[in-house]
């Protein structure tokens, strides 16, 4: 007996309210496969459902744009778990993580369709004030080696210290970058580095004299009608605060939140919650299929008539061997990685671009919060856009269940490139396979954390502790890393604490000498702390920095 397929499982649940205001777009003509637009609008809302009854992800949403019409821009679940009377709908805004550098890049692009910079121009031409400790690097670096992943910046090298505080903003960081030791040389290659974005947003500021926020609002977003798009949480207007969404993060069957992304200062990206250039971003499906539309368009409206900006931004400028695997609708696709080699351009403000569907030209632009993720994929040949946003983020359990947004992202690229169910369903199993695959190798992940999804005090379950200065004498004191800043460690209560940035929590000890937990709840995860001593210096590695007793 064959399975049977999940769509067909979910399209006999479906009723009359695919016709309500969130309603799919008109019938049009049958395709080559017999299914017209209308038909996989309906398979695509009822793959959607199929697998948030798999998952316990809370609330998505769904854009579709094809031959340049909106087809779904469609909610699905609940802003909040456990509150049916807070449905998602095509106007609940989510985060919308590194899709944001999409953006911040469309932003560079604008100024550079009106002659005020070039692709290559070097950063110190535009931000005098640039230094790096390379500084053959500080010298040569454009605007077209940050945009495209291939500068001395390593991956996610220098993101702890300006969300957990260390600096008040995005600008001081990037004043700062002088204190950075970096390994890479210049241009070796991608390395996928928020740093790139955090710069180039300041260099939006310094062009334009405003906030990066501003100048997209001034030139991409209000001409193109996208009234439910805002930089960071505090420019939410009072009004629009009943459209946001919350986060959530889940583990097998059990979901921690709803976390609320106004106050609930575990899930802020920064201490306080202000500009990311590379990530702060928040948005609506209803916004995001009309800025989907003008990708496809190629610009057409905002810039000028003869512009190749756009073409630009989706050529490949550097390589990457990783961004076909999990974390990229493509890789549902096994045969295209194969016969790619798993070889990807980059783009500027995309991750992958190149012939990824079916021989198609194709790019896409991940993201990722704490409690939040986005996934997409464009094809402009068919004039064909999917966007797909979720409100929670596995933390723990299932593999499988971490890239559920990509599957369900290439599976509606699939239904609307006119693939044959059964085709897809077979990618599907074999997108699980390959995931279960990737994952036999490592350690099976523990438990649910109880201190994120029961509330258990880290204090519940943790081993003996010193009980006197006595026994962590030696640990106390500060340490500092260039960049990094200072860790300080301190004897109180009779409990030892770190202080970094401006988080503070206990430092526990574990069954391993001189490996400590710092339960500071920081992003909903406690992070490891390493100990040790010499003849010469006590060192606290941390974060990917290794700090020096002063």
């Amino acid at each position: 007996m064959q399975p049977v397929s999940p769509v067909a499982l979910a399209l006999a649940m479906l009723s009359v309210w695919l016709f309500t205001s969130q309603a799919v777009a008109a019938s049009s003509p049958p395709h080559p496969t017999g299914r017209s637009v209308a038909d996989n609008a309906r398979l695509a809302i009822a793959f959607v459902q199929s697998q948030m009854a798999l998952y316990p992800i809370p609330g998505m949403g769904l854009s579709v744009v094809y031959e340049n019409e909106t087809v779904l821009s469609y909610g699905f679940g609940t802003k909040e778990f456990g509150n049916a009377n807070a449905p998602v709908t095509s106007d609940t805004m989510f985060q919308i993580g590194s899709f944001s550098k999409t953006f911040i890049a469309m932003g560079i692009a604008k100024l550079v369709d009106e002659g005020r910079m070039n692709w290559t121009d070097t950063v110190k031409t535009h931000l005098p004030w640039f230094k790096l400790y390379d500084k053959y690097a500080e010298q040569h670096t454009t605007l077209a080696d940050l945009l495209a992943m291939n500068s001395v910046f390593g991956d996610h090298e220098g993101d702890v210290p300006f969300m957990i505080g260390v600096f008040e903003t995005e600008r001081e960081m990037v004043q700062r970058l002088a204190d950075l030791p970096t390994s890479r040389r210049l241009r070796p290659g991608y390395a996928y580095s928020n740093v790139n974005y955090a710069i180039l947003g300041q260099v939006l500021e310094a062009a334009t004299n405003q906030t990066w926020e501003a100048y997209l609002n001034q030139t991409i977003w209000q001409p193109l009608g996208m009234t439910s798009t805002v930089g960071r949480v505090a420019s939410l207007p009072t009004h629009q605060l009943a459209q946001l969404s919350s986060g959530h993060v889940f583990c097998k069957h059990h979901v921690a939140g709803p976390f609320n992304l106004v106050n609930d200062s575990s899930i802020y990206m920064t201490t306080d919650n202000s500009y990311i250039a590379a990530g702060s971003i928040i948005t609506s499906i209803a916004d995001i299929s009309k800025f989907s539309a003008f990708l496809l368009r190629k610009g057409r409206g905002i810039f000028s008539s003869n512009s190749r900006v756009v073409a630009d931004m989706l050529t490949g400028h550097s390589i990457s061997t990783s961004l076909g695997g999990p974390g990229s609708p493509v890789y549902m696709y096994d045969d295209v990685r194969a016969r790619s080699g798993n070889v990807w351009g980059v783009g500027y403000g995309f991750d992958l671009v190149g012939p990824a569907m079916f021989g198609h030209r194709y790019f896409d632009k991940g993201g990722d919060t704490i409690t939040f993720k986005t996934r997409n994929g464009w094809v402009p040949q068919r004039e064909l856009g999917v966007v797909v946003v979720a409100n929670a983020q596995r933390m723990g359990g299932d593999a499988a269940a971490g890239t559920a947004v990509d599957r369900i992202a290439a599976y509606v690229l699939g239904l609307f490139m006119n693939e044959p169910v059964e085709g897809l369903d077979a990618r599907l199993q074999r997108a699980l396979d390959f995931v279960h695959a990737r994952r036999a190798s490592v350690p099976p992940t523990p438990v649910c954390d109880v201190h994120v999804f029961q509330g258990v005090p880290m204090e519940k379950d943790v081993g003996n502790q010193p009980t006197s200065l006595d026994g962590v004498r030696d640990v106390v004191g500060t340490y500092v890393a260039p960049f990094y800043g200072r860790v300080t460690v301190t004897w109180q209560d009779e409990k030892l604490t770190m202080q970094y940035g401006q988080y503070a929590g206990r430092l526990l000890a574990t069954e391993t000498k001189g490996v400590y937990t710092w339960a500071a709840r920081t992003f909903l995860a406690d992070a490891p702390v390493e100990w040790s001593s010499t003849n010469h210096s006590r060192v606290i590695e941390f974060a990917g920095a290794t700090f020096v007793s002063e």
